[in-house]
């Protein structure tokens, strides 16, 4: 693996993935953190962390509706592979 990605790998966390998986899939972070048993702020913390590791933003809120950016379009293909290979 390329020192580059596995240095990206090292800083990201598994529950990371969950949230931004649940947010992606239900377009909110409160819905998000009903499903995953977290508060609205803990989802936001999650997110906004993984949102430096990354060096991208991966939400933004038009009004009051939640959009995925393009870099989260481009996360959310990545985090589905990673998903469907731990659920064979």
């Amino acid at each position: 693996m390329p020192s580059s990605i596995q240095q990206l790998a090292n800083r990201l966390t598994f529950r990371q993935l969950q949230v931004f998986r649940a947010v992606h899939e239900l377009e909110s972070y409160s819905r998000a953190g009903e499903l995953l048993g977290l508060t609205q702020p803990a989802v936001s913390s999650q997110i906004r962390h993984l949102e430096q590791a990354l060096g991208s933003r991966l939400f933004e809120y038009v009004g009051r509706k939640l959009y995925c950016t393009p870099a989260g379009e481009e996360m959310a293909v990545c985090v589905g592979a990673v998903f469907n290979e731990l659920e064979r």
